[in-house]
């Protein structure tokens, strides 16, 4: 789905969500470098299908969650301090990088979620943590915001290879792993996601998505490839 800008509806609707976070005593703030405060509101809003007092919910809860995890510092750190181990073990169980546009202008974010993604062995010897890693997944969607910004875009897009995958890595671990993230793009990163496109995807990670689909909204499962 292409981004749209907002109708008179909209419009209407989002002035009416800066009032009635304003009367909850919730101080209203852009989140993404680039955008306006507006621009988030209407994310949240259409995230929201529309719905003043949910998407009221949603950014309350997104401004208290940013302030429970310390934001504001955590943007200030490096990779490495963000995620609190070596960050080769980062880079050796999920390669990853954010480089190039994709036909809509939105920075194209690459993701290696294959044979090498084994989060219980990185966790149990290699000094990895579960609390580190989707520290570092905050942080990384910070980063990507910024490269939202600076494309002059609303979204990005992403690609995740496969390759190799198999049902023994899909443990507890990885389990926790990825419903952590999951649920944490989906609260407090709403609308951000112009496509995911899955490749090398083995039969049965189809199994797999029966569980995973569970965790993401219906509209960000449309635009899952």
């Amino acid at each position: 789905m292409v981004y749209s800008p907002p109708t008179t509806e909209e419009t209407s609707a989002v002035a009416s969500l800066h009032s009635t976070l304003t009367s909850r005593g919730v101080q209203v703030r852009a989140f993404g470098a680039g955008e306006s405060v507006d621009d988030t509101l209407l994310r949240y809003l259409r995230a929201r299908n529309g719905k003043v007092d949910k998407a009221a919910d949603n950014y309350s809860a997104t401004v208290a969650w940013q302030d429970s995890i310390g934001m504001e510092a955590l943007r200030k750190q490096t990779p490495a301090e963000a995620l609190g181990f070596d960050l080769e073990v980062m880079r050796t169980i999920l390669p990853h990088a954010q480089t190039g546009l994709d036909r809509q202008g939105g920075p194209i974010i690459y993701k290696h979620m294959g044979a090498q993604c084994r989060v219980r062995q990185a966790c149990t010897e290699s000094g990895a943590t579960l609390d580190g890693i989707a520290r570092y997944n905050v942080w990384l969607n910070e980063s990507y915001m910024d490269a939202i910004g600076a494309a002059g875009a609303r979204e990005w897009s992403v690609v995740v290879d496969a390759a190799g995958w198999h049902i023994g890595l899909f443990d507890s671990y990885a389990f926790r792993f990825l419903k952590r993230t999951a649920t944490t793009d989906g609260a407090h990163y709403p609308e951000l996601l112009h496509m995911m496109l899955i490749v090398n995807a083995p039969p049965m990670l189809a199994a797999c998505w029966r569980v995973i689909r569970t965790w993401v909204d219906a509209e960000t499962r449309e635009k899952i490839d």
